[in-house]
């Protein structure tokens, strides 16, 4: 994003852009944005908001190691799906 995108959103009357782009400001001022780093934002919803996706049941992991290993993505349609361990996400 350019430093000019990033004044739009802060001049938004959209609470939510103004945030967002209080933190890009943050970001584009960091010196390994500066250095040519990428970063992604995800905004997300509040936990007691309506669209956020809730799990009937948790689910597990049966191996010994963490399953968000190297950052993984997961569609929400296979979180709907309701799997019972995370072999039922890859």
């Amino acid at each position: 994003m350019t430093p000019t995108g990033q004044a739009l959103l802060v001049g938004s009357a959209d609470p939510e852009d103004r945030l967002f782009g209080t933190v890009v400001a943050e970001m584009l001022n960091d010196v390994f944005t500066k250095q040519g780093g990428q970063w992604q934002i995800f905004l997300l919803s509040a936990p007691d908001a309506p669209e956020t996706l809730r799990m009937e049941t948790p689910i597990t992991h049966p191996e010994p190691w963490a399953w968000t290993q190297k950052q993984r993505y997961v569609r929400s349609e296979r979180l709907r799906s309701n799997p019972k361990t995370t072999e039922g996400l890859a």
